[in-house]
């Protein structure tokens, strides 16, 4: 990341390429981060598609508040600093197949930068005050068990969004992060929450 809201230029520039081959916009699905990223891509305006479905979105970090004021002072002076990501691999599912990928994961890294936790930080609050500016039907799945990021950000942004009556909320209490990639009964659980809705929604 060379700015703040690189991935959000990012988001958008390839939405609009794929949209353009396509007879119309297509959804919009994002994951851990990636539903941070998407979120926050279209409270912003810079992507407005048909519907949203965030999965486990990165709106609040376990992070103590003392570490995330010296990650935003860090991303002034050092903000490529690679630093220890302190995420627990073995939170990622209930499944043992996915936790033993995860870590396999040649793609896979365990720093993050000052620059990228500071972005994180800042986007997901700044996520949660604009819940009330909702305007795409969006679907919210949230891992109550979550380890990797904190679910009371989503719970947060479910109150705050509530009025617009364009979300649905699926809390998931025993569930890991990886939401599409627990053990079943839960993967089952999750998928046919998802599908259900998509049935609802036109898109």
């Amino acid at each position: 990341m060379r700015q703040a809201d690189d991935l959000l230029a990012d988001l958008a520039m390839v939405y609009a390429i794929y949209s353009a081959d396509l007879p119309r916009p297509p959804l919009l699905l994002g994951h851990s981060m990636g539903g941070l990223v998407a979120l926050r891509t279209v409270l912003d305006g810079r992507v407005t598609p048909p519907a949203l479905v965030l999965s486990s979105p990165a709106l609040r970090a376990h992070t103590p508040a003392w570490l995330q004021r010296l990650a935003h002072g860090l991303a002034r002076v050092l903000p490529n600093l690679p630093l220890n990501n302190g995420l627990p691999a073995d939170g990622t599912s209930h499944d043992p197949r996915v936790v033993a990928a995860y870590r396999s994961d040649p793609l896979r890294t365990a720093q993050v930068t000052p620059r990228m936790a500071d972005f994180i930080f800042g986007a997901g609050a700044a996520c949660i005050a604009d819940a009330a500016s909702l305007r795409v039907p969006t679907l919210l799945l949230v891992a109550g068990s979550d380890r990797l990021v904190d679910p009371s950000g989503s719970r947060d942004f479910a109150n705050g969004a509530w009025a617009t009556q364009q979300l649905t909320t699926r809390f998931f209490d025993t569930l890991y992060h990886e939401l599409f990639n627990e053990a079943e009964p839960g993967r089952s659980q999750v998928l046919k929450q998802l599908g259900d809705w998509l049935g609802r929604v036109r898109v």
